[in-house]
């Protein structure tokens, strides 16, 4: 196994080890490269300021580009990879025109915000060649304007020329950096410091060999979103770490007959991807769910592992009847989400695929999300209806209902009272207010800063309400 890591920035290629690896990407660059373009101002991955764009090589010997967050990071991850700061933009010494468009269109003010708004408009352009003004919106969804300059940016994104942007993976065409990336890529890593080890296996029997022989609890690693805000904030560097990146079959997303398998390396730009293709009311719903930066690095599977209540990759999962997958040194087992959430996994195990069954074509999914703001943000209240009917004597009655809600217990709660009572029902007005009435029966909403229990209350019965009012219009 190599003992250190590689990684170009800017075309410069970079070699640490050590405790160094450990360190997040934001603050190196400052510190120890004085690229301080790149600025830090939440240190959480939620104000986007620290945005940097990330190679990674392909198939076909090209990079792709997208768009992370430096500040939660871990310089272990960078493998393999090429980091393109805002200071790598520039062309022949002079400003990119996403950089000048910025600076001649009244798109910066305090400047602070400034060069993670130049790369998050820079990934746009790398995902959609002649981007509208929606990509522009959803694109700078990671990223917050202190000085509430949001018009000048937007303005400032329009006003460039497309014909004069050019990708990064030809901006950046070094074929030695490019051949070395490609090699080195697969290669099984294990670093070792006086508190902090890690090992990246290439092949899942590697690491289960690797957790039976150790006596402490191994940290497993994808994309280290929580990991980098918790030693951000304090949390003790400490312990053994071991990364998912370089296993191929944790890398995949299968479709088997009507079961789809989601890797446990699968980030969730990939599976929001797959859903648009395959189940696009899912795919609709992810465009809610975190930020570009955060979800190019954070996985499905991660999503399930912290078992948040307001985690909303949860309430579809749960909607959808999933299974977790966990694979230890005694072999593999099937989990229902519901069962895992409750118990759990054993300490030589750890979760491979999340799976589930397709939607069938006739049923009618609905998700909702109520938050401060649209995108980025944490759920007051989320909701996941599942409806399918039959035809009976000329008269539509409910063949399978199901609903979940978020953000209302300490999990997702799926109300088991409420399915019971619509099936075989006829779906009306009335029956709907029934059911918001069981609803409150089964699940008393807690309170906290984002919402009262009374005001979730509300919530729950209006979005029942909504979900009527949709099936109404559709039919």
């Amino acid at each position: 196994m190599r003992e250190t890591t590689i990684f170009y920035v800017n075309g410069e290629r970079v070699e640490v080890n050590g405790a160094e690896v450990f360190l997040m990407l934001a603050n190196w660059l400052r510190q120890q490269q004085s690229l301080t373009g790149t600025k830090i101002v939440c240190a959480e991955g939620d104000c986007g300021a620290c945005s940097i764009m990330l190679g990674i090589p392909t198939a076909s010997g090209a990079l792709k580009y997208e768009q992370r967050n430096s500040c939660i990071l871990p310089l272990f991850n960078l493998d393999g990879k090429h980091v393109v700061t805002v200071e790598g933009l520039k062309q022949k010494g002079e400003l990119s025109p996403i950089q000048l468009s910025i600076a001649t269109n009244g798109g910066s003010q305090c400047g602070y915000c400034t060069p993670g708004i130049v790369m998050a408009i820079t990934a746009i352009f790398e995902q959609w060649p002649k981007p509208t003004e929606e990509h522009f919106r959803a694109g700078l969804s990671g990223n917050l304007c202190r000085c509430t300059g949001y018009d000048g940016i937007l303005r400032a994104a329009l006003a460039i020329d497309p014909t004069k942007i050019r990708a990064l993976d030809t901006l950046w065409d070094l074929p030695e950096m490019k051949s070395e990336l490609a090699t080195i890529r697969h290669d099984p890593i294990a670093i070792k410091s006086d508190k902090l080890s890690l090992f990246m296996p290439d092949s899942l029997a590697k690491l289960l060999q690797i957790k039976a022989t150790t006596t402490e609890v191994m940290v497993v690693v994808a994309g280290a979103t929580d990991l980098g805000v918790g030693w951000n904030k304090g949390i003790k560097k400490s312990g053994q770490f071991i990364g998912l990146a370089r296993i191929p079959e944790l890398n995949k997303i299968e479709v088997k007959d009507d079961l789809i398998e989601v890797g446990a390396n699968v980030s969730l730009s990939q599976f929001e991807e797959f859903c648009n293709q395959h189940i696009p009311a899912i795919g609709k719903f992810m465009e809610l769910i975190a930020s570009p930066q955060i979800k190019n690095a954070a996985t499905l599977i991660g999503n399930i592992g912290s078992a948040l209540p307001i985690g909303d990759a949860l309430l579809f999962l749960v909607l959808l009847d999933a299974h977790v997958e966990l694979t230890g040194t005694k072999g593999t087992r099937l989990l229902s989400l519901n069962d895992y959430l409750l118990r759990g996994l054993n300490q030589d195990e750890l979760i491979t695929k999340i799976t589930f069954k397709r939607p069938a074509l006739m049923a009618r999914l609905r998700f909702y999300k109520v938050s401060r703001r649209r995108r980025l943000d944490r759920s007051i209240v989320s909701a996941a209806f599942l409806l399918e009917q039959e035809q009976k004597a000329g008269h539509a009655t409910i063949s399978k209902f199901r609903v979940a809600f978020g953000g209302v217990a300490k999990s997702v709660c799926r109300l088991a009272n409420v399915e019971t009572f619509m099936q075989g029902r006829s779906l009306s007005a009335v029956t709907i207010e029934e059911a918001a009435k069981l609803a409150l029966e089964a699940c008393t909403p807690s309170a906290n800063v984002r919402g009262s229990r009374q005001y979730r209350e509300i919530l729950i019965v209006n979005l029942f309400k909504k979900f009527y009012a949709e099936m109404e219009i559709d039919r």
